[in-house]
């Protein structure tokens, strides 16, 4: 078991992308480099946060239009439903009315059974 363990940290040993002076070909960054690298990583991922709160603001106001065109797309068919109704109870005043006035029971009967 200990000779396994022996083998994969010497592998990890060989594999030269896991140090810098391994590879030849690829220069070591310079410690004030990496401040620059970090800084930009920083500004990207600050820059990132605003693009995704900017992103997330337009998705809420997006939803919002839609609730209030909903919200108002409801508000005017409850209108027209109760306009409608009114309409037709005042039809129906109207014609009790005109029902009493003429003398007609047998209407007037039959309206307030409509009723």
């Amino acid at each position: 078991e200990d000779d396994e363990d022996d083998d994969e940290e010497d592998d990890y040993e060989e594999d030269d992308h896991h140090t810098a002076s391994s590879d030849s070909k690829r220069p070591a960054i310079d410690p004030s480099d990496w401040k620059d690298l970090e800084e930009v990583a920083r500004a990207e991922k600050r820059e990132e946060d605003v693009r995704q709160k900017k992103a997330a603001k337009k998705r809420e106001k997006k939803q919002r239009k839609k609730e209030r065109l909903r919200k108002e797309a409801s508000d005017k068919a409850n209108e027209a439903a109760k306009k409608k109704q009114e309409k037709l109870l005042t039809s129906w005043k109207s014609r009790v009315v005109a029902a009493c006035h003429a003398h007609e029971a047998p209407k007037v009967a039959a309206l307030l059974q409509e009723s």
